[in-house]
């Protein structure tokens, strides 16, 4: 399973990238919308995982640019962030089918996540 890291917190990557590499994911890195949509049309990810707040933008402009391209229609997304996920939900007007993990997270939850 190809799993997509975007978060501008590139020690955050790094370390997440290690982790899902030992359970056995192809896992690849953006720090920014640009770069996560580059690597999305070279190797559609089956799943990715959203930071909420990237730089000035939002994971929401990667989420929506997803959705309106149907080739990637079926790509996962599990959002993260620093900002309590229920605010984080409201503030953002996250879709109900996303999930959101609050950080620190467990890896379990993660795996939970990528595998739902």
């Amino acid at each position: 399973m190809r799993v997509l890291i975007i978060d501008d917190k590139i020690d955050q990557v790094e370390t997440l990238v290690m982790v899902l590499q030992g359970y056995r994911f192809i896992a690849s890195s953006a720090l920014n919308i640009e770069t996560a949509i580059t690597i999305t049309k070279e190797h559609k990810p089956d799943h990715v995982i959203l930071d909420i707040l990237i730089k000035k933008e939002t994971g929401l402009k990667y989420y929506n640019w997803l959705r309106e391209n149907k080739e990637y229609g079926n790509i996962k997304v599990t959002m993260v962030t620093g900002l309590n996920a229920i605010d984080a939900k409201e503030k953002y007007n996250i879709p109900d089918e996303i999930v959101i993990l609050q950080k620190p997270y467990e890896i379990s939850d993660l795996m939970s996540a990528i595998l739902r």
